[in-house]
């Protein structure tokens, strides 16, 4: 029987209240006075099951329009409270925090996830499949204020019932709720405190009842914008780059069931993607993450992928991608004229639907897209599901079709999979593919196989695939104990096996990946790993402008890597890792990462990526990408960043500066100067001094 129905489940009560609590973060308003609390909290880490060595407590109220959190971390030593971040989503575990899991629909799979820490610094996200998949770009407007004092640090959150998609209802929500003391090294929980399962995994949630009297307000809502500021791609000369539309405008079909529509969309405010470097798998395709609000709402209703990767987190496929849409392959920008979607549920029925149209752009043709996602609850926590996508424009088209399950069973055991086709002109064999995958995981073990065929002519062109014409088969065995000394949480011994053919059973490569991994009581920890590589060649290989690698056999031989990771409640976090190869394409390879965030006080961050690559004869390079991050933050509504880029073999240097003044919730101010030179492809330079300015109305 999952927690989630058994007689461990805790439930809280919330009370109406005939007026909001005043929004300061101070529990003292009448408002507050008899409202229920929640049970003490309990430790996940680092003893399973103690009590928290911090009281803490939550009360639940609400009006017509919003519900709101009272939350009271008590502390026996506030002055070592570690509170750092100001930016919104920033990473709030590296300071004490407080985290909100809110399964409106009470599914068991999906939830909004809100947090904050003592200087009322918003993050909030998005839980797909319980956890399958963290959505950290999308946002909302909610509201939060936070005060310390010699007892500790409280919140006063009011989140809106639109975000949540609740209608008026007397059923239970689902609800869970985890509090870092960061000093500590401490996680402590109110329901779900057993190690074998992670937070994000929401049917493992306590109950939120008594929400039975608030009504759908302002069922419209739209989201404007102007831009005023002149640019120049590559050579053309500064051009007007002013515009005006509609960012989001927003109808609550249902109280579960909300369409959103776009017109002449501007995401000019959007930060650069980072530089990445690939050379450990010079053969799969770089992802970049989406970072344009009005793909992000709903976004996991349209979730149809795979992850067979030694990073467990990394995505192999996906079959909707939404970076196709108003993004060239390169990143370059492409004018979206409008569109709208569907996201939400009916009944057990989940449901996600796409239409966008892009204007016409130097070689691209005016491109329509659309998809259509459906996903079916089964059981508890199971489901099956379909999708379709095409893209059609410049006189062709591309179509794709899949369905797919996902089933767990005995709660840590997960069987998943899906069929897929594509289908575009002049193409009629060899243009499918399918995926399973098994796998156990709980706090000791976890053991799991799966496989992925792509044949050679499936190319869904709306979605993502890291290495095309493929078949990949995984074997992955993790053992991680918990011994008995002081100084160490826990181990982690890994087998992570990788074996890809062509179709035709070829074989392309074999990789053995052999860690172990110390995790410390203090927060810090330490992974050395074994790579076992080898590799297979039938076509040339771009290694780097200029430097092609001949088809052949590749040995690989062995690649260390050595990697050190901080303590995250240090002023000074972050990682260190370097390796060597001596069999890499026939060359010697040597590299380093060095990813430091420095935190001087709660207003500035810096973060600083370093990679160097030292390929050795014969191919005889160097590669340098740098990123650096500055950021000034006055408070958590007015905050500036600076990202410096530098690519040495593609030639890339570049600036991004953005001011973001959020002068109401979910409305924006941004003064954006960016200059990003490519020496290699001059006419995706860009330089550009924007101001955009957005304003919402509800009616």
């Amino acid at each position: 029987m999952s927690a989630s129905s058994g007689p461990s489940t805790r439930i809280l009560q919330a009370l109406p209240a005939a007026q909001p609590p005043v929004l300061d973060g101070i529990l003292e308003d009448g408002v507050w006075e008899g409202v229920p609390r929640t049970e003490p909290f309990q430790q996940k880490e680092p003893t399973e099951g103690e009590a928290a060595s911090e009281l803490t407590y939550v009360q639940v109220i609400y009006t017509e329009e919003s519900v709101f959190f009272g939350i009271t971390c008590r502390d026996s030593s506030p002055e070592g409270i570690v509170a750092t971040e100001l930016r919104r989503d920033g990473d709030l575990s590296k300071d004490d925090s407080f985290w909100i899991l809110i399964d409106s629909f009470h599914d068991h799979r999906n939830a909004f996830l809100f947090a904050t820490n003592p200087q009322g610094t918003q993050y909030d996200a998005l839980v797909i499949d319980e956890g399958k998949e963290t959505n950290r770009n999308w946002d909302e407007a909610w509201r939060v204020a936070a005060n310390r004092d010699e007892t500790g640090w409280s919140a006063e959150i009011e989140i809106p019932f639109n975000i949540l998609r609740l209608g008026k209802s007397d059923a239970e929500i689902g609800l869970e709720f985890k509090r870092v003391i960061r000093r500590k090294n401490e996680f402590v929980y109110w329901n779900s405190w057993e190690r074998d399962f992670r937070f994000e995994e929401v049917s493992r949630a306590g109950h939120l009842s008594g929400l039975e009297s608030h009504e759908i307000a302002n069922p419209w809502r739209m989201k404007g914008f102007v831009v005023g500021g002149i640019g120049e791609k590559g050579a053309q000369g500064w051009a007007n780059r002013s515009d005006a539309g509609i960012e989001d405008l927003k109808w609550r079909l249902s109280p579960t069931l909300t369409a959103d529509m776009t017109l002449r969309t501007d995401f000019g405010e959007v930060e650069v993607d980072a530089q990445q470097s690939n050379f450990s798998n010079p053969r799969r395709q770089l992802l970049f993450p989406e970072k344009r609000e009005f793909f992000q709402e709903g976004a996991g209703f349209f979730d149809f992928s795979a992850r067979m990767e030694e990073g467990i987190s990394r995505t192999t496929f996906q079959g909707f991608f939404s970076r196709r849409i108003g993004l060239s392959r390169d990143g370059q920008r492409i004018p979206i004229l409008g569109g709208g979607k569907v996201t939400g549920r009916i009944g057990g029925l989940s449901i996600g639907a796409l239409d966008m149209q892009t204007e016409e752009e130097g070689a691209f043709a005016s491109t329509n897209y659309s998809v259509l996602r459906l996903r079916q609850d089964l059981f508890s926590r199971s489901s099956i599901g379909a999708i379709v996508t095409n893209q059609s424009g410049g006189g062709t088209y591309n179509r794709a079709a899949g369905i797919d399950g996902r089933f767990i069973l005995f709660d840590n055991l997960t069987l998943e999979g899906f069929l897929m086709r594509s289908a575009e002109p002049g193409v009629r064999e060899e243009r499918g593919a399918y995926h399973v995958k098994g796998y156990w995981q709980s706090d000791l073990w976890i053991v799991g196989a799966g496989h992925l065929t792509l044949d050679p002519n499936f190319n869904p062109a709306m979605g993502f695939v890291g290495r095309s014409d493929v078949r990949k088969t995984i074997g992955d065995v993790t053992y991680k104990p918990r011994p008995d000394i002081s100084w160490i949480r826990q181990l982690e011994l890994r087998g992570f096996y990788e074996y890809i053919t062509t179709p035709d059973n070829k074989v392309l490569q074999k990789v053995g990946h052999y860690i172990l991994r110390f995790m410390f009581e203090r927060g810090d920890g330490f992974r050395l790993a074994l790579h076992n590589r080898v590799n297979r060649l039938f076509e040339p290989l771009l290694l780097a402008p200029g430097n092609e690698i001949a088809p052949g056999d590749y040995p690989g031989g062995d690649n260390w890597s050595f990697t050190y990771n901080f303590n995250p409640a240090s002023r000074l976090s972050g990682m260190v890792r370097y390796g060597f190869q001596d069999d890499y394409f026939g060359a010697w390879r040597n590299y380093w990462r060095i990813s430091p965030q420095w935190k001087p006080s709660p207003s500035w961050i810096v973060d600083f990526s370093y990679d160097l690559e030292q390929i050795r004869s014969p191919h005889d390079f160097t590669s340098h990408v740098v990123n650096l991050g500055i950021n000034f933050a006055v408070n958590t509504r007015f905050i500036t960043s600076t990202i410096l880029q530098y690519n040495n073999l593609l030639e890339i240097k570049g600036i991004n500066f953005r001011l973001n003044y959020i002068y109401q919730p979910g409305d924006d101010f941004f003064f954006v100067y960016r200059d990003v030179r490519n020496g290699l492809q001059p006419e995706f330079s860009d330089r550009a001094l924007l101001v955009k300015f957005t304003r919402s109305f509800d009616f």
